[in-house]
């Protein structure tokens, strides 16, 4: 799977944001809840999380010489500075995050509604995107309607008191359980181990102390194994991928894999193959209130 992904244009401070390739799934096995936040954390390289923190305003025009008024129930999908600084806690060095929309071939679908509205809001005009985009200037869902002096106080008092319903977002997306799992990061310390052992062939015990020694060295991902196992299952996964037997004991680099040497080297990866999962976002159209998410796998 190497389709492109749009990752979520947020300008999150200290958190690495671009295209990236979709060479993992939100990760179901732990997932965070931070504010209205879901975050899917990962040893792999792209931490996603769901992009579904809604909040809401009732806006009204002055009223007419009639003495109507024009109100709109406004949905807004924004990222706070604190749930900002919340995420980076999940992402490490060399990981990248992801927000998932409607557009992304891991979304299936986007359902969104207005639920258990007050009687007014019942004659309203909704407006729903169902994109799951975040935007801190433009509203993200609304319902607009057309109310008269006495039904405007009501509104206005419901809207700060009881709340006027209610919004509903949910979005079915793939997923997936990482398990075994190890991969060095960054490969350019890796790189030059093996040009110093391609230009000086040792022998094996030699070649795993300069491997060690470059791992030791380099940013490893790991799941379900320490530092020192991952190490030594990536030394024998070099060698025997990297390296030929040559004359009087001595190991030779192949020269073809040391030019297509990645970025970043997955050594083992145990992931499950893709499931469905899910998130439901709620949000109480009342003032001050603020969504609370579920995410989890489709039973």
């Amino acid at each position: 799977m190497k389709t492109k992904i749009l990752l979520s244009l947020l300008c999150l401070s200290s958190v690495a944001l671009a295209y990236a390739d979709e060479d993992n799934l939100p990760d179901l096995n732990q997932p965070q809840t931070e504010g209205r936040l879901a975050i899917f954390p990962t040893n792999q390289n792209v931490v996603w999380f769901a992009p579904m923190a809604f909040s809401s305003n009732l806006d009204c025009t002055p009223p007419s010489s009639s003495g109507e008024r024009a109100c709109f129930v406004r949905i807004y999908n924004r990222i706070t500075d604190q749930e900002q600084a919340a995420m980076q806690h999940f992402v490490k060095a060399g990981q990248v995050v992801g927000g998932f929309r409607d557009v992304d071939s891991i979304v299936h679908s986007v359902n969104e509604s207005f639920s258990d509205l007050n009687s007014q809001l019942q004659t309203g005009v909704p407006m729903l995107l169902k994109t799951l985009v975040m935007d801190n200037r433009n509203t993200y869902a609304s319902i607009a309607l057309r109310v008269n002096s006495p039904n405007y106080k009501s509104l206005s008092q419901a809207y700060e008191e009881d709340g006027l319903g209610k919004f509903v977002s949910e979005v079915h997306f793939s997923g997936e359980y990482t398990g075994d799992y190890i991969a060095i990061q960054e490969t350019s310390i890796l790189r030059r181990a093996l040009e110093n052992l391609a230009s000086n062939p040792v022998s094996l015990t030699e070649t795993k102390n300069a491997l060690k020694n470059a791992l030791k060295a380099s940013s490893l991902s790991l799941n379900n194994y320490s530092v020192d196992e991952a190490n030594t299952i990536a030394v024998s996964h070099l060698v025997k991928d990297y390296f030929t037997l040559g004359r009087q004991g001595r190991l030779y680099v192949r020269n073809d894999q040391l030019s297509s040497l990645p970025a970043v080297l997955v050594v083992l990866n145990e992931t499950s193959s893709a499931v469905d999962a899910h998130c439901i976002a709620t949000l109480e159209l009342k003032k001050d209130a603020t969504s609370t998410i579920k995410c989890g796998e489709d039973l």
